[in-house]
């Protein structure tokens, strides 16, 4: 993927960026980030972020696809990956110390990715706060509120990231984050339910929510 990668950059800056292969383009970032968070390497998959950011500018989230929508409802996700990658490294003070987009509205998938993941750094840091970490999971549910269903009438279309919608895979990150929140709170036995109702929630429909998608 990281030679794909390459070449892909030489294809859009000969070819321009106003197309479909862009996502693909992005699509194989993702896969070069996932890997490195599988083998734990945190500068390979904060490389990854930052060639995913530069990828997806403002301006062309901001313009239409060939399909008429915008780049931002496909974009928007893979902007989000960035909390993702902290995450599974435990860089809980990156996260808390990293701004979240002005414009919630317009960045609406990665501010409440945002806030799921500053509830989880308030939770999880050396020195926790609880209190905070339930204020960042309030604010997370009020921006999963401002994740549109659809785009012009067609259902489906408002935020996804490949075959799933991104409140489909918000879903699965609510459950997770109330499920730490109520381990650290000593409700042990409802964490390990709520934990065990993400899982559900991961796997492929009928019982979850989750259509197969590459690489996570």
């Amino acid at each position: 993927n990281d030679k794909a990668a390459k070449v892909d950059r030489r294809f859009l800056a000969q070819e321009g960026d106003r197309t479909f292969y862009t996502l693909y383009c992005a699509h194989n970032i993702h896969f070069k980030m996932y890997a490195a968070m599988f083998m734990g390497h945190y500068g390979h998959a904060m490389a990854a972020v930052r060639e995913m950011e530069e990828l997806l500018p403002e301006e062309l989230l901001k313009a239409p696809t060939p399909g008429g929508f915008p780049f931002i409802n496909l974009g928007d996700a893979m902007l989000a990956l960035r909390f993702h990658v902290w995450v599974r490294f435990g860089r809980w003070e990156d996260i808390l110390s990293h701004p979240l987009p002005e414009d919630s509205a317009f960045f609406c998938v990665t501010c409440c990715t945002g806030h799921y993941a500053r509830s989880l750094a308030y939770a999880l840091r050396t020195q926790p706060d609880l209190s905070k970490a339930e204020e960042e999971r309030v604010a997370f549910e009020a921006a999963f509120g401002q994740i549109p269903d659809e785009w012009q009438g067609i259902a489906g279309l408002g935020r996804r990231l490949h075959n799933n919608t991104c409140k489909d895979i918000l879903c699965v990150s609510r459950k997770l984050l109330e499920g730490e929140l109520a381990y650290r709170q000593g409700r042990h036995e409802q964490a390990f339910a709520l934990l065990r109702e993400a899982g559900h929630l991961e796997s492929s429909p009928p019982a979850g929510k989750m259509v197969y998608d590459e690489p996570g």
